[in-house]
């Protein structure tokens, strides 16, 4: 069979010519798994390759498998076995992507801000295709890029649920802000205490448009604004869950302004 551009070929390695690249999306690193892995492969070796592709200076950036070459460096090993694919900048980035995904600790902050790199070149159908998830897990997914810092560094402390992460980043900036004001959340997040959202507080931040005192379709309270029904800030409009029940106003200022 013939070779094409994308066949990988497997070689063995040194170490020195293999560069890690900026666009893995996969930031963080549990440095005692990582010393566990270097522990296993001074035991038994790298038992998969890791994924890498040739450069115009003649070395190699690192594609997949961050955590092996990490491993091997720190047991000491000069060599690496890698799978050397050609690879354009777009499809890497896709292959990393896949692969953390795939991972059981990749943290849903990662995955969000990844997603939406991918969201600059496929639309969300698209993305849900590639990444083998549904429509509805990469929406969540882009949503969390919404966070304000505070609740970004509460969430990837995992000092809030993913569900809770996703009720906040509903909210306008300047609403989150002043949840965490009034929640004392810099406080629980320096003192790396879990936090509970309390559903029922969060009420008074929103507007439950079935009992607005307004029309949601109606644009004549201001057009600026336009209809409640196609607005971002509009749960249901933003159909993040299948069953996004009945909708509600997650800009209250807005709300408030048309009652």
């Amino acid at each position: 069979m013939e070779a094409t551009p994308h066949t990988p070929k497997m070689a063995v390695l040194p170490i020195a010519e293999i560069v890690i690249g900026l666009s893995n999306p996969r930031k963080e690193f549990d440095e005692d798994a990582i010393q566990e892995i270097s522990a296993s492969i001074k035991s038994k070796g790298v038992i998969q390759p890791i994924l890498v592709r040739p450069l115009p200076a003649g070395n190699y950036e690192l594609v997949c498998g961050e955590r092996r070459y990490r491993g091997s460096i720190i047991a000491g090993m000069a060599d690496i076995p890698a799978y050397i694919r050609e690879l354009t900048d777009d499809e890497a980035f896709e292959l990393q992507i896949t692969e953390n995904l795939q991972r059981k600790d990749v943290h849903p902050l990662e995955e969000a801000f990844a997603i939406k790199r991918m969201i600059e070149k496929n639309d969300v159908a698209e993305i849900a295709a590639k990444l083998g998830k549904n429509v509805y897990f990469v929406k969540q997914r882009l949503k969390l890029n919404d966070l304000t810092p505070d609740w970004q560094r509460a969430f990837y402390k995992n000092l809030i649920k993913v569900t809770d992460a996703l009720s906040i980043a509903l909210f306008k900036p300047e609403v989150q802000d002043k949840i965490v004001k009034d929640m004392s959340i810099e406080k629980e997040i320096t003192a790396n205490r879990k936090i509970e959202i309390n559903k029922w507080h969060l009420r008074q931040y929103r507007g439950f448009l079935k009992e607005a005192k307004f029309s949601p379709n109606s644009e004549t309270l201001d057009r600026s604004v336009g209809s409640c029904n196609n607005c971002a800030f509009n749960t249901a409009y933003a159909s993040l869950f299948k069953d996004s029940g009945d909708p509600v106003c997650t800009n209250f200022t807005c709300y408030q302004n048309k009652e």
